[in-house]
């Protein structure tokens, strides 16, 4: 009897520790999500909305499916009294619009409302990816559809866009892979002031961005995560501009298209695409330095980070460096410091 009554207590013992341990995480699961609600909110100051719109101009795509853009839009408090400023934030490859959580909440806490969208074959978004088009630029033999193992030649057309000159841009369809909808609607929002709205990508995103700014001269600030600049000479320089553009470059980025198909990134800075062509300099440049003007969008800047490609979007400097950036080309009041963040 009492060995029977020794050995029920330690059955019970081994059945209450697991118990507790998982009542436990469950609390401390609960405890975290209250919390990066509170962050995400920027505690109160911030309303975030997530759903999908779908772009009238856009209409099918190629098989027919309708287009479907899934978006998370941070709300200011105060965009209700007046309309403010707004950026619309693009995330790289294989992300979604949650990677770009650092940009809309340091923007939205600092009075500027952020669209992030899934861009073509990501998220919520459809269609897939095949709808920005294939560079025959660079692949041929493409008078059937590649689709199956060949999809990855999309990667070799990334950095071909759709506003360069038709002998390099021929196939592309839509290289801001649903950025310019999503432009358009950010622009549409009642609280959001036309006149005042910026763009940023990362990565992939980033050629997204060149391609949005292409088609809406309005915009008043780009921020590249990591981009690649381009020749003037692959497109009509004297119809496309681009307003106030900031770069900001991963001292160990991993992809030598970023770095211009340099080894290094030390010395960009002293080559004609970056001093000349980039920055409308006539004489090497400085890192972290403006140039030009935010008054007749011609201000430039090239911040340097000691980061890689992929945590770019989440580097305190490079966040710094972004709300100095959209808070002067925006014209939006100083509310926090630049380095005041929360989305860590």
């Amino acid at each position: 009897m009492f060995q029977s009554g020794v050995t029920g207590y330690t059955v019970g013992m081994k059945i209450q520790k697991p118990l507790v341990a998982l009542v436990i995480c469950i609390a401390i699961c609960f405890v975290s999500a209250g919390i990066a609600a509170l962050v995400q909110t920027g505690f109160g100051s911030v309303t975030v909305r997530s759903g999908y719109f779908e772009p009238e101009q856009t209409g099918a795509a190629d098989d027919g499916a309708p287009v479907r853009i899934g978006y998370k839009l941070y709300i200011p408090r105060d965009a209700g009294a007046h309309p403010v400023p707004a950026v619309l934030v693009m995330h790289g490859y294989q992300n979604d619009r949650e990677t770009s959580a650092a940009y809309g909440i340091e923007l939205a806490r600092r009075g500027i409302a952020a669209l992030s969208v899934d861009l073509y074959g990501h998220g919520a978004t459809v269609p897939g990816m095949r709808e920005r088009g294939w560079g025959r630029a660079k692949l041929t033999n493409l008078e059937k559809p590649v689709s199956g193992p060949r999809r990855f030649l999309l990667m070799m057309t990334f950095s071909i866009l759709d506003f360069f000159n038709p002998g390099i841009s021929a196939g592309i369809k839509d290289s801001s892979m649903g950025g310019k909808d999503a432009y358009r609607y950010l622009r549409s929002l009642p609280f959001v002031d036309p006149a005042r709205i910026g763009i940023t990508g990362h990565s992939m995103g980033t050629w997204a961005a060149w391609s949005v700014g292409a088609a809406f001269p309005d915009h008043r600030a780009i921020v590249l995560q990591c981009g690649e600049l381009f020749p003037a000479a692959y497109y009509d320089a004297s119809r496309y501009h681009f307003n106030n553009v900031l770069l900001v470059q991963a001292l160990y980025d991993e992809f030598d298209y970023f770095r211009d198909y340099q080894r290094n990134v030390p010395g960009l800075k002293k080559t004609p695409l970056r001093y000349r062509e980039f920055m409308g300099q006539d004489a090497p440049v400085e890192w972290d330095r403006d140039y030009g003007s935010f008054g007749d969008g011609s201000a430039r800047r090239m911040e340097l980070i000691r980061n890689n490609h992929r945590l770019t979007t989440h580097d305190g400097h490079a966040l710094t460096a972004a709300m100095y950036w959209f808070r002067n080309a925006l014209g939006a009041p100083q509310v926090l410091a630049d380095s005041d963040h929360v989305y860590m």
